[in-house]
C-alpha cells in the first residue's frame, strides 16, 4: 500500500470529508457492511459463547483482531495526534468495547433478548439526541419520525420471535441495557470527533488492543482448551474476531468519519433484521410473515431517516 492508497483510505486528507459525505454512497455501503457483519455475529456468538463463556470469548476475539491488525502497524499509527488526545481516546475504548458489552451480557443474565434488543434500539434515539445537542446537528422532523418507526419495527420484529423463558430481574436487566445503549451513543459521537483527526484503523486498534488486555482473565481457558476446539468453534470465533468486531469497526468507523453520527446511527437498528434472516438461512429458524413485515417496517424507518428536508 504505497502512501496515496493509504491517506485515501486511512483519512489523513480530511479536507474534503463533509463534502465527500454529500457527494458519495461510499460511507453508506460501509455501514450497511458493517450491520451486516453484526447481524451476523449473533449465529456465530450463540455457538461460541456456549463453549467458551463470555470472557474467555471476548478475549479471544478481540486478540485475533489485534493479530490481523499487526501487519498494517504503520497506518494504525496515530499521525495528527494532540496533546490531551489520550484522555478522549482513553474513553472511546472505555465506552466500546469495554463497557457495552459488560452491560449488555450481565443485562441478558436478568431479562429477556426481545426486550435487550428494543432497549438497544434505543441508541439511533439517543446518538440524534447527543448529535444535537454537542454537535448542533440539525434534525428534520422526517428523521425524528423515521427513527420512531424504526424503534416500533424493532420492537414488532424481536416480540413477534419465539418467547424467552429466563428473566429473573427485568427491572435490573432493562436497566443495564439502557446503560449500555448509552455506552453506545456515546462511542459514536466521540467517533465522530476523533474522526476528523484519526484513521478508523487507528480507533479501531485502540479498541481491540484495549479489550483484549482488559478481557485478559479469559485467556487461561483459551490457551488450555484450543487443542479441543472443532471446526465450528474455530471459525465461530475467527468470524467474531476478524469479522464481526475488526471488518464492522473499521467500515463502521470510517463511515462516521465522513457523515454525521444522526444519518449513520439509524442503520444500527437494521441489526436485528439482518440477525433474523442469517438464522433462517444458517440455523432453520423460523421466519414468519409477521417477521418479515416488522422488517420492512424497520427498513422503511432507516430510508426515512436519509431523507434530507427540503429548502
Amino acid at each position: 500500500m504505497d502512501q496515496s492508497e493509504a491517506a485515501a483510505w486511512t483519512g489523513q486528507d480530511s479536507g474534503c470529508k463533509k463534502e465527500a459525505a454529500h457527494s458519495n454512497i461510499w460511507p453508506y455501503l460501509a455501514v450497511l457492511g458493517a450491520v451486516c457483519l453484526w447481524g451476523g455475529s449473533f449465529v456465530s456468538g450463540k455457538i461460541a459463547v456456549s463453549a467458551l463463556g463470555v470472557w474467555s470469548l471476548m478475549w479471544a476475539r478481540l486478540t485475533l483482531s489485534v493479530i490481523c491488525l499487526l501487519p498494517f502497524y504503520r497506518v494504525i499509527r496515530p499521525r495528527r495526534y494532540r496533546k490531551g488526545d489520550w484522555k478522549q481516546l482513553l474513553v472511546l475504548v472505555a465506552l466500546q468495547p469495554i463497557i457495552y458489552f459488560l452491560f449488555e451480557t450481565n443485562a441478558l443474565r436478568f431479562t429477556t433478548s426481545s426486550q435487550a434488543a428494543v432497549i438497544c434500539s434505543l441508541i439511533p434515539l439517543l446518538t440524534c439526541v447527543g448529535a444535537r445537542f454537542f454537535f448542533k446537528e440539525q434534525i428534520s422532523n422526517t428523521a425524528w419520525i423515521g427513527l420512531v418507526v424504526s424503534l416500533c419495527g424493532v420492537a414488532w420484529l424481536t416480540f413477534s420471535g419465539a418467547p424467552s423463558l429466563n428473566a429473573s430481574n427485568p427491572m435490573l436487566g432493562n436497566s443495564l441495557e439502557f446503560l449500555a445503549a448509552f455506552a453506545a451513543a456515546g462511542y459514536i459521537l466521540l467517533v465522530q470527533k476523533l474522526g476528523r483527526r484519526y484513521s478508523s484503523w487507528t480507533l479501531t486498534g485502540a479498541q481491540a488492543l484495549a479489550g483484549a488486555v482488559f478481557f485478559l482473565p479469559g485467556a487461561p481457558k483459551v490457551i488450555s482448551g484450543m487443542g479441543d476446539w472443532d471446526l465450528t468453534l474455530a471459525v465461530s470465533v475467527f468470524y467474531l474476531g476478524s469479522g464481526a468486531f475488526l471488518g464492522a469497526f473499521l467500515l463502521y468507523n470510517w463511515a462516521i468519519s465522513r457523515v454525521s453520527a444522526a444519518k449513520v446511527s439509524p442503520f444500527t437498528n437494521l441489526v436485528p433484521v439482518v440477525a433474523v434472516i442469517m438464522g433462517w438461512l444458517l440455523l432453520d429458524e423460523t421466519l414468519s410473515t409477521i417477521q418479515i413485515m416488522a422488517a420492512v417496517v424497520v427498513i422503511g424507518g432507516v430510508f426515512l431517516c436519509q431523507l434530507r428536508r427540503r429548502g
